[in-house]
């Protein structure tokens, strides 16, 4: 499991103890890292307190981005399945015993959670969110023909065999 996070020095220790609370239910053996994208306040001493054998805290000095920290985070995890899912709680973490069982019914490669789902509980955004997240969507189906729902989801979960195809691919 990578957990991307920025400027979350509020939350984050709240954050990764949910993340582990979930994982320990589930029957999968599991790892946590959170990877803190520039250290521009407190978040990466903050995630340091939890560090142990199943969580470990990385990062690097200035903000590179989140598909960045993703990439670097997926690099230093060991299982077949990888997943990850954005530190602040926007996707609530249980979902994660969802996506797994769904990797597994439906021999998935990759599985992306979304919170345009119908089962999906999500937080009341203020209405100029919505409309930019709806303007995002629109323009990503226009350009390049995804027919997914919500690109933006923080909640992916992905063999490393595809990963290791494509991730190579990718700018």
């Amino acid at each position: 499991m990578v957990i991307p996070a920025y400027k979350q020095e509020k939350t984050i220790v709240k954050d990764i103890k949910r993340i582990k609370s979930v994982l320990e239910k589930i029957r999968y053996a599991f790892e946590i890292v959170v990877v803190v994208d520039g250290r521009v306040d407190k978040t990466y001493s903050k995630a340091r307190e939890l560090e142990s054998d199943t969580i470990r805290i990385v990062g690097y000095k200035n903000n590179k981005g989140k598909g960045h920290a993703v990439r670097y985070g997926i690099a230093r995890t060991k299982g077949d399945l990888v997943s990850f899912i954005d530190a602040g709680m926007d996707i609530n973490p249980n979902g994660l015993s969802m996506v797994l069982e769904h990797m597994e019914w439906y021999d998935a490669d990759v599985i992306v959670g979304s919170k345009r789902h119908p089962a999906s509980k999500v937080p009341n955004y203020p209405f100029i969110r919505k409309v930019y997240s709806f303007g995002y969507h629109l323009l990503t189906r226009l350009l390049f023909g995804l027919k997914l729902r919500d690109t933006q989801a923080g909640l992916k979960i992905f063999k490393r065999k595809v990963l290791e195809a494509v991730l190579p691919r990718l700018l």
